[in-house]
């Protein structure tokens, strides 16, 4: 999470994120509530999404290898975004 690139990233805001370690997401966030996670493909744009006015947990995985998806929808309703260029 402290990484240089992470920080270089967030701009810093890493230092004021509520950020978990070595527990599960069941632990930090009840599956009835809102999940939103990112994709490339089959997802509604950010911009569109009722995201903004619900809030929800957002996850966002690494450029490379994005997020299990699988492992994702077998324990949480989630709603896909994607974050277009």
């Amino acid at each position: 999470v402290y990484s240089p690139k992470v920080i270089r990233a967030t701009a810093g805001e890493v230092f004021f994120a509520r950020v978990f370690e070595g527990v599960t997401l069941e632990t930090v966030w009840p599956p009835h509530l809102p999940v939103w996670a990112t994709r490339a493909h089959n997802a509604v744009p950010f911009a569109t999404s009722e995201l903004k006015n619900t809030g929800g947990l957002l996850l966002m995985g690494s450029e490379g290898s994005g997020i299990d998806e699988q492992a994702l929808s077998d324990r949480f309703t989630v709603q896909w975004i994607c974050i277009p260029q």
